[in-house]
């Protein structure tokens, strides 16, 4: 009977519960446990990747809020402020792309910053509840499980049949060296989940009657990723569209077939994203606080010397941690610090794979990122090559004039990661036709194993950090300050100082501070190239002077005038300095020569600048 499985046996007596079996319904059951082995696979993946965040993070984790990246403070009080900003924006309905809060009174242009809108309004009731710092935390720690996770998928859905390929490139894109590095103060490049699902969109684009579909999918992917990381977003960009190049070059037949769907689908994505990016845009661009490219050094490019270096914290560089000042600017820009015997991995990779047309375009893109990534001049060990790069062929051109070279080194890792999923799916395929596939894939997981553990993380190393004072954390501070008033810190926040910043952000902004860490428009001039922060007030560079030297000033009546001046301008209800502070009694003294005598409230030094008999009228002294 068509249909019917035969299975070349007499028909005998059955129970009435019992049939025949038909094609259809054994196809239906094969399918039914291929996806359940498929479903096991992803849960042990992912659940291997959630465990190994867990352990790379977890000494944050041990004291929320108490510890730090070892190095350096200020990145991560700047994302807690703006995770504080993002929860404030729900709450009460305020302008998600300028704030008032930071910088006063001039404000901060958000748009122009780092400011991880994208993940903070989504967390904000995590903000409210458990305080910045923990969302900090756990965008950390998501996006290093989740950056894994969805690269798993990508390989294992488009790329790879093997599901310990796909696992092996999800462990790299989630886990290298470069994300592990931005881990300790970068949540915006570390948190990278959304990357693989708009390389897969981008790879459907080629699907033809689809083109409205795929575009809007790929739109509002690409509108959420600009607010997590515009950078990232550039660099997905650069990525995908030398990759697809080198594709159309290699297998031009596949490009002929493909580029009429995919700049159909081009366009919607393009239309789309640009009516629901026009205003934001407009805002970074030419609104209050923008600014044109960048004042400061951007960091130095890659170190020729460095690709074949264990990174700080891999267990191959335990030991060189806070990094390798000769190769790298800091610990949290080793960008492309991927370790020989992953390198070498790669190249056994691209041997197997030689014949591989998609293998090819990977390792083209992937020189290219990786060459672009020294700079406009090439170092070694530190000293500079006389050699030119391409970059600088590109560094003055709008956008990349904003962009750090060495970080175009994130774009080689998901390549690679990519390289050696393929080589193992390879050498899984060509092994099935074998007498003894067991040993040889056994060799090939003992080579990847030897090139991977010697790149694994470690966890993040981390310093204390002075806790936010009691006067912040159980509201004290409203006694002093109605709405519209500010809270002076001292020190002044600042790119150095960063302590007034928490305590803004632990107090749910509920008032404003003058100074702070974002870039700005250097001269405070709209337009003007971009530096860290904005220039200080007279009274803030007194206060932030006697704050690193420890010597108190005598005050003069000029500089009381002076100070009036300021309180004024910054809508100043009160001074805050913290009893722990660093050389809190020379402030301390200088602040009661310059305000009257200061009251001690709890752990902090509290001097009320309002008007006498007002109360919060922001500090409007005569």
């Amino acid at each position: 009977m068509k249909g019917q499985l035969y299975t070349g046996l007499p028909r005998v007596a059955l129970p009435v519960s019992a049939r025949w079996v038909t094609v259809d319904e054994v196809a239906r059951a094969d399918s039914d446990f291929a996806r359940h082995r498929t479903v096991r696979a992803d849960v042990a993946a992912i659940g291997l990747y959630v465990l190994a965040a867990v352990f790379v993070t977890y000494p944050l984790w041990a004291a929320p809020g108490l510890r730090v990246a070892a190095t350096i403070q200020q990145d991560p009080a700047l994302f807690q402020w703006f995770f504080a900003h993002a929860a404030r924006v729900v709450t009460h309905a305020e302008n998600p792309l300028f704030t008032s809060l930071m910088n006063a009174p001039d404000g901060v242009n958000v748009m122009a910053n780092t400011s991880v809108m994208g993940l903070g309004i989504p967390l904000a009731p995590v903000t409210l509840l458990f305080g910045p710092h923990v969302s900090l935390l756990a965008v950390t720690t998501i996006g290093l499980a989740g950056t894994a996770a969805g690269w798993y998928l990508l390989l294992s859905r488009r790329v790879v049949s093997s599901t310990l390929a796909a696992a092996i490139g999800g462990w790299l894109c989630g886990f290298a060296p470069p994300l592990i590095s931005h881990a300790n103060w970068h949540p915006n490049l570390t948190f990278q989940v959304l990357v693989p699902f708009i390389v897969w969109q981008v790879l459907k684009l080629r699907e033809p009657g689809r083109k409205w579909r795929n575009g809007f999918v790929l739109a509002l992917l690409v509108v959420w990723q600009a607010f997590i990381s515009e950078e990232v977003l550039f660099l997905t960009a650069l990525g995908c569209g030398v990759f697809l190049m080198a594709v159309a070059v290699i297998r031009p037949n596949v490009a002929a077939r493909s580029w009429r769907p995919m700049l159909g689908s081009l366009a919607v994505t393009t239309a789309v994203a640009g009516i629901l990016l026009a205003y934001p845009i407009w805002m970074q661009f030419f609104g209050p606080g923008h600014y044109r490219g960048l004042a400061f050094a951007p960091g130095r490019p890659a170190d020729l010397a460095s690709f074949h270096v264990f990174a700080s914290e891999s267990l191959g560089g335990e030991g060189t941690y806070p990094g390798h000042p000769s190769l790298a600017s800091n610990p949290g820009e080793e960008n492309v610090f991927f370790g020989w015997p992953l390198l070498l991995l790669v190249g056994l990779s691209l041997l197997i794979l030689s014949r591989h047309s998609v293998a090819r375009a990977l390792k083209f893109t992937a020189i290219v990122f990786a060459v672009l990534a020294l700079g406009s001049e090439v170092t070694f060990r530190g000293k500079n090559t006389g050699i030119p790069g391409p970059w600088s062929l590109l560094d003055k051109l709008p956008l990349f004039d904003s962009l750090l070279p060495t970080r175009l080194g994130l774009v080689v890792t998901p390549l690679l990661a990519a390289l050696v999923a393929l080589a193992t799916h390879r050498v899984w395929d060509w092994t099935a036709h074998r007498a003894h596939p067991t040993w040889m894939r056994f060799l090939w997981v003992l080579a990847v194993a030897a090139a991977l553990v010697p790149s694994a993380p470690t966890p993040l190393n981390t310093a204390e950090q002075s806790p936010v004072p009691s006067f912040f954390t159980d509201g004290s501070w409203r006694n002093y300050v109605a709405r519209g008033d500010a809270v002076v810190p001292v020190p002044i926040p600042n790119p150095a100082t960063t302590d007034g910043m928490r305590w803004s952000a632990a107090a749910d902004l509920g008032f404003a501070i003058p100074g702070g860490y974002f870039i700005h428009p250097r001269g405070g001039i709209d337009g003007e190239i971009g530096a860290h922060g904005a220039p200080l007030a007279p009274t803030a560079v007194l206060l932030n002077t006697v704050a690193s030297t420890g010597v108190r000033p005598p005050i003069s009546d000029a500089a009381r005038l002076i100070a009036r001046a300021d309180i004024r301008d910054w809508q100043a209800a009160i001074f805050v300095l913290s009893a722990a502070e660093v050389n809190a009694d020379a402030l301390r003294a200088t602040l009661d020569d310059l305000l009257g005598p200061g009251e001690r409230r709890y752990d902090v030094w509290v001097w009320d600048v309002r008007s006498p008999g007002t109360s919060g009228t922001g500090g409007r002294v005569g």
